[in-house]
């Protein structure tokens, strides 16, 4: 078996997101939209192991999964969570959502990102997360999700999807796990050189 086919499949289907994270860890990553169910669940790392489960039944090789929360801090960094899609996916979503935390005591918000790894026997999640604020109206400018409603703490008071380039990939790596903790795992589960 080649050291390619080694390599865990991202899961996703968008290429942008692959693109990124095989830039974000340093290798050429294979990725692969695959119909995997998401369960309703508060806890990131039971639906990321879920999604990983499933993954690996179909690929029948080491997956990785990520998901992604947003979560308030007048809601106890627990809600929205993994539900922020429907919030966001609707044509007003980000607007209600901005209107939505103007009733909240506080526009501080978490963003945090659970990747999993599963090999078929081990699953292993890294953890990453920053904070910011939510900001009073939508800023479309690019990005994902809720990228035009995110101002991240650190970044001169723009949303997400006002940074550049240079300055995404720094929000980017902020946000992800520690690349060097998923590169080993993967080196040392997989002994790639």
């Amino acid at each position: 078996m080649s050291s390619k086919s080694k390599l865990p499949v991202f899961v996703t289907g968008n290429p942008g997101k692959a693109k990124l994270f095989s830039e974000y860890v340093g290798l050429n990553i294979d990725h692969a939209k695959l119909d995997v169910d998401e369960i309703q669940e508060l806890d990131p790392k039971r639906l990321v192991e879920h999604k990983l489960r499933q993954a690996y039944q179909q690929v029948e090789r080491p997956v990785i999964v990520e998901d992604v929360t947003f979560s308030l801090e007048s809601l106890d960094y627990r809600l929205p969570g993994p539900f922020i899609k429907f919030y966001i996916d609707s044509e007003k979503g980000l607007e209600n959502f901005c209107r939505m935390v103007d009733g909240l005591d506080s526009r501080r918000a978490r963003a945090q990102t659970t990747y999993g790894y599963f090999d078929g026997e081990n699953i292993e999640f890294f953890v990453g997360e920053i904070y910011g604020e939510i900001a009073k109206q939508p800023i479309i400018d690019g990005g994902f999700g809720f990228d035009p409603i995110f101002i991240v703490d650190g970044f001169d008071g723009k949303t997400a999807s006002q940074l550049n380039e240079t300055e995404y990939k720094s929000f980017y790596k902020k946000v992800k796990p520690n690349k060097t903790d998923l590169t080993i795992t993967w080196q040392r589960r997989e002994k790639l050189p």
